[in-house]
């Protein structure tokens, strides 16, 4: 059975980190109020990463339109062209959960484990080689194969960082939770970003700095959060 908690590894001992007491104690540390100015944060950056990539695609359509033509064929055949009850509940619900067991469920905590028990034995690593060794090696390692995972090459393309960014709110919060929400609203931005940001040139150009901004702030008060839930732990 699948714990929905992501084991992290302490780095010299190769040792799980997290046990049943830690789990109890940082539950007392998830007020309602963090709760939900958590998920308010991961819902914006999800509708922004959206909003981003669409106006990026949107933006190359508008100076090659035959470049994205495959990939725009595809995203209708999948998405738009039968959009009934069965497809949406797949997008949006199915997909997400399912790829977010798989990579950052199952990979990124079984590479990790995997990478830790090496660097508690190489003694002679540096600590700082073992700390890229335990949490950057396998973010990027299940963020290349999730991006892979997705066949079409400009999927791909957004599919790379997308990875990165749910693999660090694994890591950020012990927990692959954050994660599914993040990816959940992603798929289900699709449907919901209004078109009216991307009508002209100008307006997709407007919309693509204003998501980047929205997302590097949200990436920024996200990640404050994760550590002053740290620092009450510790407190505790």
């Amino acid at each position: 059975m699948i714990n929905y908690r992501m084991k992290m590894w302490d780095y010299n001992t190769g040792k799980p980190i997290y046990t049943k007491e830690h789990f109890t104690s940082m539950k007392k540390t998830y007020t309602p109020s963090s709760c939900l100015f958590l998920l308010v944060l991961i819902m914006i950056l999800g509708f922004s990463f959206q909003a981003l990539v669409t106006g990026i695609l949107m933006l190359i359509d508008y100076i090659n339109p035959q470049l994205l033509n495959s990939y725009n064929e595809m995203i209708d055949n999948a998405f738009f062209n039968s959009p009934n009850k069965y497809t949406l509940l797949r997008v949006v619900i199915v997909a997400p959960i399912t790829e977010e067991l798989a990579f950052r469920g199952i990979g990124l905590t079984l590479l990790s484990k995997f990478l830790t028990r090496t660097s508690s034995v190489l003694k002679n690593n540096s600590t700082n080689m073992r700390l890229i060794k335990v949490y950057l090696i396998p973010i990027l390692l299940i963020s290349l194969l999730f991006g892979l995972y997705h066949q079409n090459p400009v999927q791909q393309l957004y599919a790379f960082p997308m990875g990165f960014v749910l693999c660090s709110l694994t890591v950020l919060f012990t927990s692959i939770i954050p994660a599914i929400i993040l990816h959940i609203t992603i798929n289900g931005a699709a449907y919901l970003i209004p078109a009216i940001l991307f009508n002209t040139k100008e307006m997709t150009i407007i919309s693509i700095i204003i998501s980047l901004i929205i997302i590097l702030l949200t990436i920024y008060l996200i990640n404050n959060i994760a550590k002053c839930l740290r620092n009450c732990k510790q407190n505790a």
